[in-house]
């Protein structure tokens, strides 16, 4: 790798502290180094989440111990070669066209004395693609991901190709470190689709025997640790959230609300994040309506859930089940009855840049592009808050405003650097963006940026 990009070399050491049974103080230590290298890719660069998954495992390394394990979008593979090195039965994977990351995978297990194909197992694998491999890996005990929910596009590629593991391997589930980078990205709509049922794990204490500050190493990102499995109420719960979705056009904001409350005290328990910013009004009535619910049992709130549910739409049938297919999507009859029903807004949201385009060719096209929408924002501000570049682009070179401002008097650049999103960041400052644009709270960009990255 020497005629390519300068590589550094980090160094993370676990160490875990306790007193044996004849009081003596002990000390377990691993040390694993993690090559980098300095160009712009996801693949080769150690993202907050890894760590904060190598750590959950290291502390629960004698479960371990023989374990089938996959760690999908690998990368740098730390999480992955951490379980190795704990006693697991380890596979490495990545997209199957991405051959300089699985590379560099590989180079992770060469530098940390994993030799590939003896020790572990570095394969292609592509979230939402059903290859021949796929069936080739053979019973897992656990699946493995840090930060794959980067971004909204590859969601339910990731979640799809989970259930499928999961169905095929009883017991066996899927730990996934993830950041959160907006307020307005869920998958819970998807889990209920693929009836996965997610459960949030506490990290507060995570490394505290060998006096890690958890907040130091995540610095101010906010990260959390999902379980994922594919049980009867659990399965009734997913189906009545995945079912909403087709009533949500005539629900008012409060049932909405109050129903997010509910599914998020069924799928997570207690609400333990912060309260989000106060200009940030969205999420903080969401926050809001799941925080009210205090210690509700996680059972109780899954059975209220699935009696509104009912209540609203008495003829849904609760046995209906999601039906795979044998290649690489699966089967939904309402997928075109629900494209007739779609704006250019739910295709930005959705990050379906074709449709994006197609009907900006329309008549209709130059009505849109600048059109304050019912939530009170331009289309340039959903696309930013996506952090789809693709389709920033598209709307800039169709003539959207840059610095258009929404009801908040928001600009897109406000909602790129709010999220995080460089790509739409420097795309936006290209095409001239200002920085200086005040919104309602006097707030520039630069003052609701996430952090002192996207801040330089």
């Amino acid at each position: 790798m020497s005629d390519g990009p300068p590589e550094q070399l980090k160094r993370f050491v676990f160490t875990s502290k306790y007193t044996n049974l004849r009081g003596e103080p002990q000390e377990e230590t691993l040390e694993v180094i993690i090559p980098e290298l300095l160009q712009a890719s996801y693949s080769f660069y150690t993202w907050p989440s890894a760590p904060v998954l190598a750590w959950f495992l290291w502390e629960n390394r004698k479960e371990l111990v023989g374990k089938r394990v996959l760690e999908i979008g690998s990368g740098t593979a730390l999480p992955g070669i951490v379980a190795a090195k704990c006693g697991a039965k380890v596979i490495l994977s990545d997209s199957v066209t991405l051959r300089k990351s699985l590379a560099h995978t590989k180079r992770s297990c060469q530098l940390n004395n994993l030799i590939v194909n003896q020790h572990i197992q570095v394969i292609g694998l592509t979230w939402g693609l059903f290859l021949n491999n796929l069936d080739t890996i053979g019973e897992l005990d656990l699946i493995l991901g840090s930060d794959c929910f980067y971004e909204p596009a590859v969601f339910e590629d990731i979640l799809v190709s989970i259930s499928y593991l999961l169905e095929a391997n009883q017991g066996c589930k899927f730990f996934c470190t993830y950041q959160e980078r907006s307020s307005d990205w869920s998958i819970e709509h998807l889990l209920a689709k693929w009836n996965l049922h997610c459960q949030v794990h506490n990290i507060s204490n995570l490394g505290a025997t060998a006096n890690l500050n958890i907040h130091e190493l995540v610095g101010d990102h906010k990260l959390g640790i999902d379980c994922e499995t594919n049980d009867s109420l659990t399965e009734m719960f997913n189906k009545a959230a995945n079912h909403l979705q087709s009533l949500i056009p005539n629900l008012d904001n409060q049932t909405l609300l109050t129903l997010y409350g509910y599914y998020k005290q069924g799928s997570q328990g207690r609400c333990t994040i912060p309260k989000p910013s106060w200009y940030d009004m969205k999420a903080k009535s969401k926050w809001e309506a799941w925080n009210k619910l205090g210690e509700m049992p996680q059972n109780k709130a899954k059975s209220i859930y699935i009696e509104t549910i009912k209540k609203l739409d008495p003829s849904f049938n609760f046995s209906a089940k999601e039906s795979w297919v044998s290649v690489s999507t699966f089967q939904n009859d309402q997928n075109v009855n629900e494209n007739k029903n779609k704006s250019i807004v739910d295709y930005v949201k959705e990050e379906d840049c074709p449709q994006v385009f197609n009907i900006l060719q329309s008549s209709d096209g130059i009505d849109l592009i600048n059109r304050i929408d019912e939530d009170g924002l331009g289309l340039i501000h959903w696309a930013s808050d996506r952090g789809c570049a693709e389709i920033l682009k598209v709307l800039i070179d169709f003539g959207a405003d840059v610095n258009l401002q929404d009801s908040d008097g928001q600009t897109a650049l406000h909602y790129a650097t709010s999220c995080g999103h460089v790509d739409c960041i420097k795309l936006l400052l290209t095409n001239n963006a200002r920085r200086d644009i005040l919104d309602n709270d006097n707030s520039s960009p630069e003052s609701v940026a996430c952090d002192d990255a996207v801040k330089e």
